[in-house]
């Protein structure tokens, strides 16, 4: 696996992020924000939005952070990437979890899971992330088909 580099979204990024976010194989797991709602999410000073590059300069993933701000726990509320199953899911979410405890003094990173989502359970189980709760009642999915949410999280010091 080549190696990524993150940066900070940019206004021309949400396209990109946007092309994700509407793939077919995505559909059950990620909500599909509008244009406005990524410009409102690149403007916010507590959330982040960033890029993963490939060597070649090419963007092949982002990852949308919020609670960046003070003394909040850091909150991975989604990531993607182009190319399922060929390891950017997880050199992406590693370079996030790092990118994430440089920057902030955080303890710890938390995210949450549709319960049916195994793939990307197990990535985060590999990433040092471990299941603290699952929601009591099913919520909304992306399909409009209630589903449970498994909330995991990372402390700094995991690995």
């Amino acid at each position: 696996m080549a190696g990524l580099a993150l940066r900070a979204a940019e206004p021309a990024d949400i396209a990109f992020i946007r092309g994700l976010e509407q793939r077919d194989d995505y559909a059950a797991f990620i909500f599909r924000w509008s244009q406005a709602e990524h410009e409102a999410v690149l403007a916010a000073p507590d959330k982040r939005t960033l890029i993963a590059d490939d060597d070649a300069g090419a963007s092949v993933g982002f990852a949308i952070l919020r609670n960046m701000a003070g003394d909040a726990v850091p909150y991975l509320v989604r990531m993607a990437v182009a190319k399922p199953g060929e390891g950017l899911g997880r050199a992406l979410l590693a370079q996030v979890c790092d990118w994430v405890f440089a920057e902030s003094a955080a303890p710890r990173l938390e995210l949450d899971v549709f319960e049916d989502n195994t793939r990307a359970q197990a990535l985060y189980r590999r990433l040092g992330f471990v299941v603290e709760r699952m929601s009591e009642a099913p919520v909304d999915r992306p399909s409009g088909a209630p589903a449970r949410l498994i909330y995991m999280s990372r402390t700094r010091d995991s690995a």
